[in-house]
């Protein structure tokens, strides 16, 4: 399977340093108009099916992508969410920073009320990439989805540890990544492209 990731338009709250987790987003001019670069460089892939997490700032980016695809098969999945932060979702990034810096916690041991671990996020990601390949052998898929769900698919692929992962650079807004994946066998073919941003 060749799969296509890609990140959401940058958002009015990413400006904002807003902690969005699974709360709608709202694509700002700049990242309506990255959706719509997104959707030229795009324009001459085949997709055979296109999976999209059900948020706003997703289906907002997917908008400008079904304009040259509008006959591909297109599922909304709550599985390609991000992160669900709890009671963190809607608070300043520095805020978070700042608590975590206090309890001497990072993002990787932060268990937000009402929300997900990093873990949890992971193996949702893994699983539903799982269930996907399975279904769709020798096809290309789309995901229109989240930086961290990007990152976490990465670091599966990869076979990275948190530290090593760390480093991966995929989560741009509207960046493209591309892994070849039969299941078992994965190679990464691009990673956070943004060339036809500029």
């Amino acid at each position: 399977m060749k799969l296509i990731l890609v990140r959401h338009g940058e958002t009015i709250e990413n400006n904002k340093l807003i902690c969005q987790g699974q709360r709608g987003g709202h694509l700002s001019k700049k990242g309506i108009a990255q959706a719509k670069k997104l959707a030229r460089r795009l324009k001459k892939e085949h997709f055979d099916i296109i999976y999209c997490s059900d948020l706003k700032r997703t289906k907002d980016t997917l908008k400008e992508i079904r304009k040259y695809h509008p006959r591909t098969k297109c599922i909304y999945s709550k599985e390609l969410r991000e992160r669900c932060f709890g009671v963190w979702q809607g608070r300043n990034f520095e805020e978070l920073q700042a608590y975590l810096d206090k309890k001497k916690l990072t993002l990787k041991t932060l268990r937000p009320k009402g929300g997900e671990t990093s873990k949890q996020k992971q193996d949702r990601a893994v699983k539903f990439v799982k269930k996907v390949t399975k279904e769709n052998p020798y096809k290309t898929v789309l995901f229109v989805t989240h930086g961290g769900i990007i990152w976490s698919l990465l670091r599966h692929f990869l076979n990275l540890t948190w530290k090593q992962s760390k480093k991966i650079k995929g989560r741009s807004n509207a960046g493209i990544t591309i892994i070849e994946t039969d299941g078992k066998k994965h190679k990464v073919h691009l990673m956070n492209c943004v060339k036809h941003l500029k």
